[in-house]
């Protein structure tokens, strides 16, 4: 495990989360250690070039960037801008809606 998320602020908030949605199914110890499977199979799947889809959430894919021209913003001279891999992604329609979901006033 590469650790992925250590630096993520909400990743200590998973581990009670996930053991209370399933007490019977997780232990704290593998609770812990859960968001750091998922994420870094994500990234592994990223970086193979190959396509992640987690339902109800979004879709991750890696896109390539071609190889470009560029400027030096102080100088103005053209560099060359190797090809370079980025990540990409979608999210799925049940979480647009709920992200754009009414709120009430309070």
């Amino acid at each position: 495990m590469g650790g992925i998320i250590t630096n993520l602020s909400g990743r200590t908030s998973l581990t009670p989360s996930i053991i209370s949605n399933f007490p019977k199914s997780f232990s704290s110890p593998i609770a812990s250690i859960a968001p750091d499977i998922i994420l870094d199979e994500i990234a592994e799947t990223l970086s193979q070039g190959q396509r992640m889809e987690l339902r109800g959430f979004g879709s991750f894919s890696s896109k390539v960037r071609i190889a470009r021209l560029g400027r030096n913003p102080r100088t103005g001279e053209a560099v060359k801008v190797p090809p370079k891999r980025h990540m990409h992604f979608r999210a799925s329609r049940q979480l647009l809606e709920r992200l754009n979901r009414p709120t009430t006033p309070g």
